[in-house]
This record gives structure tokens, sequence and C-alpha cells, in this order.
């Protein structure tokens, strides 16, 4: 495989233009563009990826971090991830932190030691105190689960919002004993899902039942059947 040194003397330039050229830098003329562009065609030279990334202290990948890769609900957000970030020449890298501090701790060292450019946590468990010391020297941004006040910019749906018109929209269609399967209430997003929920049954003057409000243990799948089971064995 033919290399930089090469082409620059097949082209009869230096190394130097030869990177401006690979860099789209427009300070190279046309006809030493052309003379390159050529000799890189005719050698069919292929740059190092790797090595251009060193030289420009980035590694064009980004961290992905959700507590279960078996949850159906990250899906379309990484889906949506992995689009844009290919569109702008990023790879992402999806890392099931199992909730575990040690695999949160290898995937921060990744950014610490600049072989990732960045994170996305959807995590809600993760050790915020951690993300939030990292964030003071590295690109890290919350997707879903975010902190009120915090230093980390986030994306996220207005949670309180969607569930109002959510339990709104069962009412409007006749139904009037409608129960709320969330998660632990030490997460903001259960929280909002609660007040969301209450304020669509006092819209209608309909009861709020402490015991038709099921807090989950666990985020995964079995944990939702558990809870749909004991709510069907609930007198109403």
């Amino acid at each position: 495989m033919a290399n930089i040194q090469e082409v620059a003397d097949k082209a009869g330039v230096s190394i130097a233009t030869v990177s401006r050229v690979l860099n789209n830098i427009t300070t190279v003329s046309l006809k030493t563009r052309l003379k390159v562009e050529n000799a890189i065609k005719e050698l069919n030279y292929e740059p190092s990826m790797l090595g251009r990334n060193l030289r420009n202290s980035e590694s064009r990948l980004l961290l992905v971090l959700i507590p279960s890769i078996s949850n159906p609900f990250y899906t379309e957000i990484i889906k949506g991830i992995e689009t844009i970030a290919i569109s702008n020449h990023y790879n992402i890298l999806l890392c099931e932190t199992a909730s575990d501090p040690k695999r949160e701790d290898i995937y921060f060292n990744m950014a610490k030691n600049k072989l990732s450019d960045g994170i996305i946590s959807m995590d809600p468990t993760i050790n915020r105190q951690k993300l939030n010391e990292l964030a003071e020297h590295h690109s890290i941004i919350l997707c879903s689960e975010y902190e009120e006040g915090g230093p980390i910019p986030y994306v996220t749906i207005d949670h309180k919002l969607a569930t109002y018109h959510a339990v709104k929209h069962l009412i409007k269609l006749g139904n009037q004993k409608i129960a709320l399967i969330n998660s632990d209430e030490k997460f903001l997003y259960a929280r909002q899902r609660r007040e969301g929920y209450e304020k669509a049954l006092r819209e209608f003057d309909l009861p709020i039942r402490k015991e038709w409000i099921y807090h989950t243990e666990h985020l995964d799948f079995e944990h939702g059947i558990h809870a749909m089971r004991k709510m069907l064995q609930l007198t109403v």
C-alpha cells in the first residue's frame, strides 16, 4: 500500500501539501490539488484515519451509554443518534452500563484518555457527580433523564405534558379507571409522569387512588410484566 511520501514524490510536492489537500484546505492551488488527487488515484492511496485522528487529537467516536441493550425504549433514539453521527463523519459505540459503577468508570476513562470525543448518556442511574466532573473538560450530553438546574446540556421530552395528554385521551374514550405503572420516583421523569397523570384525573374530577399507582423496582421488560399482573389482581 502506498504511503503519503510516495504520493508527494509522484505529485512533485511536499508531504505538507498532500496533507492540506487531504484536509480540504483551500490555500492549495487548483493545479497542485489536481496533481495530488491524480497521484492518490494512481497509487490507490488510502489515508490512515487513525493517524489523522491522532494528529487532530480526536477519535471521531461517541459513546452512547444505556442501562440495558435489551430495553426496546432506546432503539429509535439510538437509530437517530447513529444517523446524525454518521452524517457528520462520526461513529458511535453502544455501551451497556448495567448500572455498574465499574463499567461506568471504564467509559469515563475512555473519554478522559481521548479514546472518544464525547458521551451521550441515557442511563438514569449513572453516577451524576462523576459525570458532572467529567463534563467540566469533556463533551457530555444527557438524553431523556436529566438533572434540574444541572450543568450538563440535555435532550428530553416534557414527561408531565406527555402523560397528561395520554391519560386525557383515555378519559375521552370513556375510561374512568386508569392506573399508572411508573418507575421509582427518585428519577425526575417518574415524578413528572405522576404529576401529568394526576393533573388529568383532577381535571375530569376522577379520584386519585394510591393503589392504582404502581412503582417498578427496575426498568427491564420482566418488571413491567410483573407490574401489569399486580394491577390485574386489584379489585376495582
